[in-house]
């Protein structure tokens, strides 16, 4: 009599059950946490003991409450940019600098000048020596220029 091929039984290990126990999820706490931690996942799912993961999947399936997060995140900027003004009006270098470069660029202040163009672009320029015109053509990334006459 011919033995059966019978899978072999294996021998996973237990898996415990965590004691840990993720509070029911509700607009309320969800809300609270988002609030508590300036609308930054990674804070608020620690926060309710769950995943990053999950809580944005929870939050992306109620309107309301990616309105929170975004308003959160809002009153999170404006609190840092009430500091910036502190340290602006204190005459603190740094800060001043920091504002003309981002706030006031578009008045100039900025170390370097950009400019942002899609499309065909004619530049008329100064004369300028070979090193100037490479540097130039290198800043630029053109492959060929037409001489100006």
């Amino acid at each position: 009599m011919g033995e059966t091929n019978k899978p072999k039984k294996r021998n996973y290990p237990k898996v415990r059950k965590s004691s840990i126990k993720a509070p029911k999820l509700t607009f309320d706490n969800v809300s609270k946490a988002l609030e508590d931690s300036a609308g930054i996942l990674d804070v608020a799912a620690k926060r309710l003991k769950i995943s990053r993961a999950w809580l944005h999947e929870y939050i992306h399936r109620d309107p309301e409450l990616v309105k929170v997060r975004i308003n959160e995140k809002e009153c999170f900027i404006d609190s840092a940019e009430a500091q910036l003004v502190q340290k602006v009006q204190r005459g603190e270098d740094w800060a001043v600098k920091y504002t003309l470069s981002t706030l006031g660029r578009k008045r100039g202040y900025q170390e370097k000048q950009q400019v942002e163009h899609s499309g065909n672009m004619s530049l008329k320029i100064g004369p300028l020596n070979e090193t100037e015109k490479e540097d130039l053509l290198d800043d630029l990334k053109i492959v060929e220029v037409e001489p100006v006459e």
